[in-house]
């Protein structure tokens, strides 16, 4: 299956409009529920967005599998997120910070995967080996001294700081009493940098699918 370039542009809009709702402590984020509901183009940005990093920075076909994978990828972590808050939140408004932190953590894998193509997948595309990335964990590491996995761990960090230093650079230029240094946003970075750490593991740098 090829890559589709047909929903790029309603991708990149939804994509922009989904950037700039979201923020860092997501139960402050000021927008109307079907703008912080997970609809048909934030899955294609993600489709298009993902394929793309897949066959740049992994080297896989976006095939079918890739594709399913892709496209479902944000619905689970909708469905994930929901369940952790529903268990453990029961007030009425459960349901709309349900949107909110699922919008929150689909946005930093989008933001992520990009930071994964312009950093490591031009260079490897055009070429260069090792990738930015390598060269940064080589520079603190002793070549060749971590296994695979650990390394990829690496570069998944890397590219969840980049995510989530973005966001929090947007939330504090937009909200003027934005605490960089509060529990909330700590606590949100911290989740962010986790989730998604292990969502580029699986599905970018295993290329297990």
């Amino acid at each position: 299956m090829a890559f589709d370039w047909t929903g790029l542009g309603v991708s990149v809009t939804q994509f922009l409009e989904v950037f700039r709702i979201v923020r860092i402590c997501p139960d402050k984020i000021d927008a109307p529920n079907e703008q912080i509901s997970l609809n048909v183009a934030t899955l294609a940005s993600v489709l298009l967005i993902f394929a793309l990093a897949r066959h740049i920075v992994a080297g896989a076909d976006a095939g079918v599998a890739v594709s399913f994978i892709g496209t479902i990828v944000s619905a689970a972590v909708m469905f994930v997120t929901g369940f952790v808050i529903l268990v453990r939140d029961s007030r009425s408004d459960a349901m709309v910070r349900v949107r909110k932190w699922g919008m929150f953590f689909v946005l930093t894998w989008i933001i992520s995967l990009i930071a994964a193509i312009l950093i490591d997948g031009i260079a490897v595309w055009s070429g260069v080996y090792p990738p930015p990335t390598s060269m940064v964990i080589d520079q603190i590491f002793l070549p060749g001294s971590l296994p695979p996995l650990l390394k990829d761990s690496f570069r998944a960090l890397i590219m969840g700081v980049i995510a989530l230093g973005i966001l929090l650079v947007k939330t504090y230029f937009s909200d003027s009493k934005f605490k960089v240094w509060s529990r909330c946003s700590i606590g949100t970075i911290l989740i962010g940098l986790l989730v998604n750490t292990a969502l580029l593991i699986l599905f970018l740098y295993s290329n297990a699918v």
